[in-house]
């Protein structure tokens, strides 16, 4: 994608799944993460990163990889709550 650079991997720790599980697991997620679904501040590629590191049970994603998606989506949340008052 030429909106991202790829910065780094992070060992977020072994998956005792086999890969059969992780099949299964990742056509599990499919309805919940399909592209209509995609919002940048709510719904992104980082909270997808997030649910399917929990489901492996691995590691969570370190804070920073979410860091500006979670801070928009606080303000967007804060603004809404603003206007609609």
């Amino acid at each position: 994608c030429s909106m991202h650079t790829y910065r780094e991997t992070v060992y977020l720790g072994d998956c005792q799944k086999t890969l059969e599980k992780v099949k299964a697991m990742i056509k599990g997620l499919k309805p919940a993460w399909n592209g209509r679904k995609y919002d940048r501040l709510h719904h992104n590629c980082c909270h997808f990163s997030e649910e399917l590191a929990k489901a492996l049970g691995v590691g969570p994603i370190p804070v920073w990889v979410h860091h500006l998606a979670d801070v928009g989506e606080k303000l967007d949340k804060k603004m809404k709550d603003v206007i609609h008052k």
